[in-house]
């Protein structure tokens, strides 16, 4: 009887986890590898529609229902995004069946019930996150070797050429089994958690986004002050040493980050200046937008998205405040309830150093817009381990 159980649960293991890899893979659109590159939104709609149903109709069977507590967060984010369809379509005039079309990144956000369904545990996600990161690994050399493998547009493949710039959909990712090591490693030191700390952690020194990047690093460095171990101060002195070394050994690069970012934070024509000052003065044109969003506007509708991302202004460089302009207060009170959860709640040590990851960045990441997946899966964990949600499996 415990074997056929044991049985049970490594099958669901690696259905969970392939079919994991598989949303992944298709909420970063395969990253542009052709031919897969070059299908069109509208199919990857479709798709991604498609993946949702089989997975919340015919492979998940735990109980989840509409009116089910855990998915009221959710609700308040898509009647958010709702709303601001309704202010673009009052002052922009974007029809609904355009913003519909606009807003179609959104679809991921209905991936939360089909988690509740699935209930995959932390380690079953970051194994997926960790088999994406590889393939992260792989596509990063090889576009930057091969970069027409990739539909890529000429002004990005004449960027990579000049300065090996090269940038893959979902980095972040790997941020995700970086957090269950770091939370095995709290417990008990392993080589193996060691490993994948390590791995992710090259990965996001590769891609060098210095948000992220520093972030990380700080989440790192508390992490190993605060390993349980009757050896502690050994270990304490020992990861701290690996670190600071790997740090030390990348100074010139560590110090060029460091420089652009002060530079950048003084410079009044730098991007992000440039999107603060717009989008904290001159993008809402009444209380309405201000409250509800001016909406996710379709270049079919106006182009004002283009000229702003002409002078330079996007609204992922801005992070909440971006989000805020597109889709308005209501959301981002969800995002900060969920937050609110992980660190008043009991919930892993990973998940809170998760948590720590989406509020530090939120000034300048945008990890919000198109439902991505970093913070669908912390959503997910921090309401399955909150203790106001846990109710009875049943199947």
């Amino acid at each position: 009887m415990i074997q056929t159980k044991s049985l049970t649960y490594k099958q669901h293991e690696k259905r969970n986890v392939i079919y994991l890899v598989l949303l992944l893979v298709l909420s970063f659109q395969f990253w542009g590898l052709k031919p897969m590159g070059n299908w069109s939104n509208n199919a990857y709609l479709i798709i991604k529609i498609a993946y949702l149903a089989i997975g919340y109709f015919f492979l998940f069977h735990y109980k989840v229902t509409i009116s089910d507590k855990r998915l009221k967060p959710m609700w308040f984010i898509l009647l958010g995004i709702f709303l601001s369809m309704v202010t673009a379509n009052l002052y922009y005039g974007q029809t609904y069946m355009t913003s519909l079309l606009a807003y179609r990144a959104n679809i991921l956000w209905l991936a939360i019930p089909v988690l509740f369904k699935m209930k995959p545990t932390f380690e079953q996600i970051s194994k997926s996150c960790l088999i994406v990161t590889a393939i992260m690994y792989v596509l990063y050399f090889v576009r930057l070797g091969n970069p027409g493998l990739f539909a890529l547009d000429d002004e990005t493949i004449m960027r990579m050429q000049q300065g090996d710039d090269v940038y893959l959909a979902g980095y972040v990712i790997a941020c995700i089994p970086l957090f269950y090591g770091l939370n095995q490693l709290r417990e008990k030191v392993n080589i193996k958690s060691i490993e994948i700390i390590g791995f992710c952690y090259v990965y996001l020194v590769i891609l060098q986004n210095r948000s992220c990047l520093f972030v990380m690093t700080l989440l790192i460095g508390y992490s190993i002050l605060k390993v349980r171990s009757k050896y502690r101060i050994f270990l304490v002195v020992i990861l701290g040493a690996i670190l600071a070394f790997f740090i030390a050994s990348m100074s010139k690069e560590w110090m060029g980050l460091i420089q652009e970012t002060q530079q950048n934070m003084g410079d009044s024509d730098y991007n992000r200046n440039k999107a603060y000052l717009y989008y904290l003065t001159m993008a809402s044109p009444n209380i309405w937008c201000v409250l509800f969003g001016n909406g996710f506007l379709s270049s079919h509708t106006t182009s004002l998205m283009q000229d702003l991302m002409s002078y330079g202004i996007y609204n992922s460089d801005v992070g909440f405040i971006g989000y805020w302009n597109n889709y308005g207060l209501i959301p981002i009170i969800a995002f900060i309830y969920t937050f609110y959860l992980a660190i008043k709640k009991e919930v892993p040590y990973g998940v809170k150093m998760w948590c720590l990851l989406l509020v530090g960045c939120t000034p300048t990441i945008s990890y919000f817009h198109g439902a991505p997946l970093i913070y669908v899966f912390y959503y997910y964990l921090v309401i399955q381990y909150s203790r106001h949600y846990l109710i009875k499996e049943t199947k």
